[in-house]
């Protein structure tokens, strides 16, 4: 767990030389005194950020300096266990990063939950969890699975 006075925690899964992966995890935000933490997969140093106080979905790159940024609303249920899934692909010097969150027991739904484009791709980097721990959290069924050419 993160320390209180530093609430953010990464975690990385690989080398950061790694590319044309998915990323997917289980993810379960539990409600304490009103408030849920943040959490979210991290692909070719891209985020998938799922904020349960803001009850918003993001795309982003690297916090310090966000050059990307794609957001939603997404109404985040405590408790509930959600899947996230995280990919990158490169066309024409172009990064399409895509999203998708749903609840876990749920089918997979056919369609992206958010896309972002970045005309100045990263080209590779580790996969990975990200945790803002402001109430308890947990992560379940991580995996790092080769895209197929």
């Amino acid at each position: 767990a993160p320390a209180p006075d530093r609430p953010s925690l990464w975690v990385h899964i690989g080398p950061d030389s790694m590319t044309g992966y998915t990323i997917l995890a289980d993810a379960k935000l539990v409600e304490v005194n009103r408030r849920l933490s943040r959490v979210g997969v991290t692909c070719q140093r891209y985020n998938l950020i799922l904020d349960g106080n803001a009850n918003r979905l993001t795309i982003d790159t690297w916090g310090a300096h966000l050059r990307l940024n794609t957001s939603m609303k997404f109404n985040v249920k405590p408790g509930a266990w959600y899947r996230l899934k995280l990919l990158v692909e490169i066309k024409d010097g172009v990064a399409e990063v895509k999203g998708k969150v749903w609840e876990r027991d749920a089918a997979e739904p056919a369609d992206w939950t958010l896309v972002a484009k970045d005309p100045n791709p990263n080209y590779k980097g580790s996969p990975g969890l990200y945790l803002y721990s402001t109430s308890e959290s947990f992560f379940d069924n991580v995996q790092v699975i080769p895209q197929q050419p």
